[in-house]
Parts: C-alpha cells; structure tokens; sequence
C-alpha cells in the first residue's frame, strides 16, 4: 500500500511510469546559440575528424594546463576561429 500519491503533471492528470520513462528516453535537442559574438552560430553541425593520438594527446596536456577548465570541444572550436581569423586576414592583404 503507498504511503503517498502517485505524483501527477501540471494539469493535475497523474503520469503513468511508461510515460515518464518515454519522455526521458526520447531526450533534448542541443539549443541553438543564436547571439552575435565572435562564435556565434545558428545552427550547429557535428562533424566527425580523425586526429593523430600524438596531436590530441598535446591538445589535452595544453587544456590541462588552463587556469580556467575548457572542454575539448570548446578548445578546438577556438582554435578553428583563431584559424578562419588569420586565413581571412592574410587573403584581404593578398
């Protein structure tokens, strides 16, 4: 026998455990970043790259090192928009 009732939604009509497991498991969508910075983007596209072990052995030492914690995603998006800013600056000099 329960001691307390079966927790019910917003709109007062109870949950059925199945329910509740269903909507986990479906999950979220990644919000889309819609702000005017320097790495803003609309839409993000995930992108699978193949990185020598040597190399991402050095990237992971390098964020180690941070004073404030990055994650290796974040890292490597800054360094391809350090990239983008120099090419771009070196073809208007061109």
């Amino acid at each position: 026998m329960p001691i307390t009732r079966r927790p019910t939604s917003s709109n007062g009509v109870a949950m059925a455990k199945a329910d509740v497991t269903a909507l986990i498991s479906r999950g979220g969508s990644p919000s889309r970043n819609v702000s005017t910075g320097p790495m803003s983007r609309t839409v993000e596209v995930p992108v699978s790259l193949r990185i020598p072990e040597n190399d991402l052995a050095r990237v992971d030492e390098i964020i180690s090192r941070r004073r404030v914690r990055t994650s290796r995603n974040r890292w490597m998006l800054e360094a391809i928009s350090e990239k983008i800013l120099r090419e771009s600056k070196k073809s208007v000099s061109d």
